[in-house]
């Protein structure tokens, strides 16, 4: 009884593969649906699944004993058929999710790596800012989080002469932080289009906040003499903060450290571009109290 199924089985698995319909199916990544979908158009398996049903039926109310012989031997051919096509189908099934699956935990390994890379590149440069700008080197932490959020970091943006040049840059500091975080607000744009079909809802949202930040225009303010610094500060530590906060979020969802924000202390190396406090403010000057 196994070896037929297995043999009808088979037969029934080779004409599935050499239906086109089906070959389309198995190379699509595709969902579920399409699996149904193509049991739809191909009713024959349907309609085999009733007739061994109404075969069942009939076998049970008939009192003919040939007839009642045919149909048991009938019906136990064609229930042996069916099974060996449900068979078949469901292990095409497994294979279809794991393909789907695979393919998915590329595309958000992929995604996940963009938005590091984003996020990465953005804190480098606002590093150039946060060492021209301060009294001295800080204590040094393992993370970007940890750095930035210090007193020492709050110092250093308040003491920091964003009018004068940038060095290896052909701006200003207050215009190079303003261009800077124009090409994240316009990365996490990109990103936010290549990959929301994917992405969980907590990192869509968080970066959806982040591409609608304040920061953006604030930023744009730096070089105003008038501009109230400690307000500018709060703007400019809560867009930091959405950084972590996403950083934070796809580590945990992808179970993966690589996606978190680690603080290299090189930087602050004196053979490095950008000096200690090259860009604070002279004469003891402060912005902290204006």
């Amino acid at each position: 009884m196994i070896l037929k199924i297995g043999l009808i089985g088979g037969r029934y698995f080779r004409l599935l593969l050499s239906n086109q319909n089906f070959k389309d199916l198995t190379c699509d990544s595709s969902s579920m649906r399409k699996l149904r979908k193509y049991l739809t158009d191909n009713n024959y398996i349907i309609v085999l699944t009733y007739v061994t049903i109404i075969v069942g039926v009939l076998h049970f109310i008939t009192d003919d004993v040939s007839i009642k012989t045919w149909l048991k031997q009938f019906s136990a051919n064609l229930f042996t058929a069916i099974i060996g096509i449900w068979i078949t189908v469901l292990c095409i099934d497994q294979i279809i999710k794991k393909k789907e699956q695979r393919e998915r935990n590329r595309l958000l390994n992929i995604a996940y790596l963009e938005i590091s890379r984003a996020l990465n590149f953005y804190l480098f440069y606002l590093n150039r800012i946060y060492k021209v700008s301060s009294k001295e080197r800080p204590e040094f932490k393992e993370t970007y989080d940890e750095m930035y959020n210090s007193e020492h970091f709050r110092d250093a943006f308040m003491n920091c002469d964003f009018t004068r040049h940038a060095e290896y840059s052909n701006c200003t500091w207050g215009q190079f932080i303003h261009s800077k975080t124009t090409d994240l607000i316009n990365t996490v744009d990109l990103i936010i289009s290549k990959y929301s079909f994917i992405l969980d809802a907590d990192t869509l949202s968080r970066l959806e906040l982040l591409k609608g930040s304040s920061w953006l225009l604030v930023s744009s303010q730096m070089e105003n003499p008038e501009g109230k610094r400690d307000v500018i500060y709060n703007y400019y530590s809560e867009f930091l903060n959405q950084l972590f906060i996403i950083a934070k979020i796809i580590t945990i969802v992808s179970n993966n450290p690589r996606y978190s924000l680690r603080y290299d202390s090189g930087l602050w190396d004196d053979n490095t571009f950008d000096k200690v406090g090259s860009a604070r403010l002279c004469n003891n000057y402060s912005f902290e109290n204006s």
